[in-house]
């Protein structure tokens, strides 16, 4: 009891900032958890720094007298920004708190997916690829599905869509790659082709030289092998069901 006591009276004694900060912590422990994500726990400094802003911007707006007009529309502004900034955070941190999960709607978690660097997929091995576009696969399932759950139980399903929309894009963009390699290999098996025909050619010409028709033979290997490769590139890019 004079514990409890003594923690009362050292709470009374705090500065209403830190108050506030402790109730905040309290409505929102998640915050003190390991597993939290580290955007929710920068979103918190955010929200405190809008709703500084929106403070002394109203503050000001108040005391402006009536005849500065440009200079009042643009503390306005900055109040209506700053407060709305500081409500979305809070749905955010109310709607992890009730379902576990991330809405996305707060403008961080927009900057956030602009900022995320595109993967090269060219510099990926074709087996890579093929794996990538698998797991993009069941991820764009996944999330279709999380989205139709959503709209059945008229829960916001705006986190559900946005997570839809980057993984349907993501497949997207390695389908296009495996077809602009296939398109590669066989534009490439064409030229292999028609340089084999040229060369096989040569060979059947009357007038051909012992050492011509050597280095024709040797150029129709090469290529042969090099068809043999090319047409095995083929197959397995054939092989990725898309």
């Amino acid at each position: 009891t004079d514990e409890l006591e003594h923690a009362r009276a050292k709470y009374a004694e705090a500065p209403e900032p830190v108050r506030k900060m402790i109730r905040f912590r309290e409505k929102y422990p998640f915050l003190n958890e390991p597993d939290c994500p580290d955007i929710l726990k920068v979103l918190v400094n955010d929200m405190f720094a809008a709703f500084d802003t929106y403070r002394t911007a109203f503050a000001h707006l108040q005391a402006l007298p009536d005849e500065t007009i440009a200079e009042a529309a643009e503390q306005a502004e900055k109040v209506v920004n700053s407060y709305l900034a500081n409500r979305e955070i809070w749905d955010e941190l109310e709607h992890y708190r009730t379902t576990g999960e991330i809405l996305g709607r707060a403008a961080k978690f927009k900057e956030a997916q602009k900022a995320e660097p595109v993967e090269d997929l060219a510099a990926l091995s074709d087996l890579d690829l093929a794996k990538k576009l698998n797991s993009a696969r069941v991820n764009q399932s996944k999330k279709s599905t999380a989205l139709k759950e959503a709209e059945a139980a008229g829960k916001d399903t705006a986190a559900a869509a946005a997570a839809l929309e980057r993984w349907t894009a993501t497949r997207a963009r390695i389908e296009a790659e495996i077809e602009r390699r296939k398109k590669k290999v066989t534009d490439e098996l064409e030229r292999a082709e028609k340089s084999k025909a040229y060369f096989s050619d040569w060979l059947r010409r009357s007038n051909c030289q012992p050492c011509d028709r050597a280095e024709a033979g040797y150029q129709i290997a090469k290529i042969n092998k090099k068809i043999t490769a090319l047409n095995a590139t083929l197959s397995i890019l054939q092989s990725i069901d898309m």
